[in-house]
């Protein structure tokens, strides 16, 4: 009985398809995190402007409670911009793996090329 086999050349465009997705979530991954820091930022410089001008009595009042949800706030974005991070780092690295076989497999290709012309 014959042995079962794929064409190298098959299981490199697998391999590249494969390499394009975890691209695709590595960018997505991403941009999440941008969106999470921007959010991040945006409590920060909240939190920095503190009171406009005009205070009135009721505006007063409210404040410490506004500051409180902010740093509230704060805490749960800081907390995402972590797995975010966390997650990124996964989808580098099953990138990079991606990319290894990818570039293995050319290597491999360019080698057969080699020993054909040779021969």
């Amino acid at each position: 009985m014959k042995a079962f086999r794929f064409r190298p050349a098959r299981v490199l465009d697998w391999r590249e398809v494969e390499r394009a997705r975890a691209a695709s979530r590595w960018q997505a991954a991403q941009a999440a995190l941008a969106r999470i820091r921007l959010e991040l930022s945006s409590i920060d410089e909240a939190l920095a402007r503190g009171a406009d001008g005009g205070i009135t009595g009721a505006a007063l009042a409210n404040w410490a409670a506004w500051q409180v949800t902010l740093r509230r706030h704060r805490v749960a974005a800081v907390q995402r911009v972590a797995t975010a991070e966390a997650a990124l780092r996964l989808e580098q690295g099953v990138l990079l793996e991606a990319s290894r076989r990818v570039k293995l497999l050319e290597q491999l290709r360019e080698t057969a090329w080699g020993r054909w012309q040779r021969d």
